[in-house]
This record gives structure tokens, C-alpha cells and sequence, in this order.
């Protein structure tokens, strides 16, 4: 990891299957209980339905990483949904918030645009999730409804 530092920030420790995983406490709206997920059976896969936002009383969609990324490692049974401020949500196994640390940039990117910074939490980096970079234009417009 070569360093190109950002401000520091308390992060919440997100568990997805077998990694973990940073997420600003600034990028988070609210932490809702998984048994709050409204289901649908739509066309996306990777999104697993809605969830409403108890701020305006929204329904934000909610998104399985494991799915979006296709990674099976990250696959999990969700405790929480993790409502962010890019007026989406996903799931997560459980998390712990922390003090306030550095993020830095990685360089060279790893290739997602999502995941393109880390923290130091016991002398290993683990990746940052950018809310407003887990979804692109195009899969925006997948769940955008018909007009």
C-alpha cells in the first residue's frame, strides 16, 4: 500500500463472509436490523429488495456485495443493513465501530472503484468501501423503474 493519506475517521468494521471491510461512520445514515429487509424478486440479482429509510420514509435499495462483486467469500447470513448516505444499502454479518484512523489511498487502484482505500487495524490494511462508488451509472439505471 503506497500512502496518499486522507483525514482520519472512526470507521465502522463491517463483516462480510470471511473478510471484513471499513465504511465511514460519515457515509452511514443508520444501522437497521436485517429483519427489516422488504424482499423482492426483481430482475437485479444483486439486490435483495428495499429497505425504508427511517429518515424520509424512502425505499432504498439493498445490495448483496457478495453478488455485486461475485465473490463468494464475501456470502453471509446478515445480523444488519448498513443505509448509507448514497441513498443505498447492503448488508453486512455484524460490525464494530472504531476510533478515529487514517485512511489512505491504494495505489495503484485495485480495480474497484468501490474499494480504493484502506485502514491499518492490527497491522494489516483492510479495504474501505466507497458508498458512492458501489454502484456505476449503468447499474443505476437497472434499478431505476420503469418510466
Amino acid at each position: 500500500m503506497t500512502d496518499s493519506t486522507t483525514s482520519p475517521e472512526r470507521l465502522a468494521v463491517v463483516q462480510l463472509g470471511r473478510e471484513s471491510f471499513g465504511v465511514p461512520l460519515s457515509d452511514i445514515l443508520y444501522f437497521v436490523p436485517a429483519g427489516q429487509l422488504v424482499p423482492s424478486a426483481g430482475e437485479v440479482v444483486w439486490v435483495r429488495g428495499g429497505i425504508q429509510n427511517p429518515g424520509n420514509s424512502s425505499l432504498a435499495p439493498v445490495l448483496d456485495l457478495a453478488e455485486l462483486w461475485r465473490d463468494g467469500r464475501l456470502a453471509c447470513d446478515w445480523t444488519h443493513l448498513i443505509l448509507t448516505r448514497a441513498g443505498l444499502a447492503f448488508g453486512v454479518g455484524g460490525y464494530r465501530t472504531t476510533g478515529v484512523l487514517t485512511i489512505h489511498s491504494l495505489r495503484p487502484s485495485p480495480g474497484n472503484p468501490a474499494l480504493v482505500r484502506a485502514v491499518i487495524i492490527s497491522d494489516r490494511p483492510v479495504a474501505v468501501i466507497d458508498s458512492f462508488q458501489l454502484v456505476s451509472i449503468d447499474m443505476w439505471r437497472q434499478l431505476a423503474p420503469p418510466a
